[in-house]
């Protein structure tokens, strides 16, 4: 399946409510058939976030074909929109050449 942008957060982390508009703007442009965006409340979803390594938020991980191919952390918009739209653009190139 297509790449996907995990958005560790938490409810009490001014920087991940920041960045949480940026993150639904990238999901509007970007989510679909190329990209996945996941949201993951670390107080929630703290096994899942421990297991993943996260040790402060927000972070970010591009995950693809089960594995974690790229991380962030303490990033701008700008970054997360460059990480966001490459991998997209990645996965769409690997589709073409699947086709043909």
């Amino acid at each position: 399946g297509p790449p996907t942008l995990a958005f560790y957060t938490a409810a009490w982390c001014g920087p991940c409510q920041d960045v949480a508009a940026h993150v639904e703007d990238l999901s509007g442009r970007l989510e679909g058939p190329l990209l996945r965006i996941l949201r993951v409340d670390v107080d929630t979803l703290g096994a899942l976030a421990r297991a993943q390594g996260v040790k402060a938020v927000p972070q970010f991980e591009v995950h693809r074909a089960g594995h974690v191919v790229e991380r962030l952390a303490g990033c701008g918009p700008e970054a997360l929109s460059e990480v966001a739209a490459r991998h997209a653009a990645d996965y769409a190139e690997d589709l073409k050449k699947k086709e043909s």
